[in-house]
């Protein structure tokens, strides 16, 4: 891993009062899930999001505008689009919170998806084979699972 990531890393624990361990960093983002903050907030258009949900978009944001803050998606950012965008992972897509967390986390210390990646936003478009970008990057984190991805289009099946 690029050492400027390892310091990012070790200073998103710092800054929260962890200790970041000194081998095989894990997940910058993602402390305090299931604390009890799971006070609901309405988007327009009667979106409902966690406060854990718009938690994992801010982290995200914070971190991704240390290292690509003059990004239009990043100076510009909707975080509460962003942690709708989050919620449905969770709720629409079967994905849990620390998995999310996780794949975030690593999005933003690889080589191709901290460039690819710019905001939530599009984090749940389908690629012309029909799995969500959000799995792409899961793929590349957990290489083991790329079998678990199938086309989700009906156009395939006879």
């Amino acid at each position: 891993m690029d050492s400027f990531f390892i310091e990012l890393q070790k200073y998103h624990y710092e800054s929260r009062g962890f200790q970041a361990p000194s081998v095989g960093l894990k997940s910058p983002i993602g402390k305090g899930i299931g604390n009890g903050k799971n006070k609901e907030r309405i988007l327009k258009g009667n979106h409902k999001f966690s406060e854990d949900h718009y938690r994992i978009a801010k982290e995200f944001h914070d971190l991704k505008s240390k290292t690509h803050g003059n990004l239009n998606a990043i100076t510009n950012a909707n975080l509460e689009s962003w942690a709708n965008e989050v919620r449905k992972l969770e709720e629409i897509d079967g994905k849990n919170l620390e998995l999310i967390e996780r794949v975030l986390s690593f999005a933003l210390s690889d080589s191709f998806w901290i460039n690819n990646l710019q905001s939530l936003q599009g984090i749940r478009n389908k690629n012309k084979d029909g799995i969500l970008k959000f799995e792409m990057i899961e793929i590349k984190f957990n290489p083991k699972g790329v079998q678990d991805y199938e086309r989700t289009d009906s156009s395939s099946e006879c």
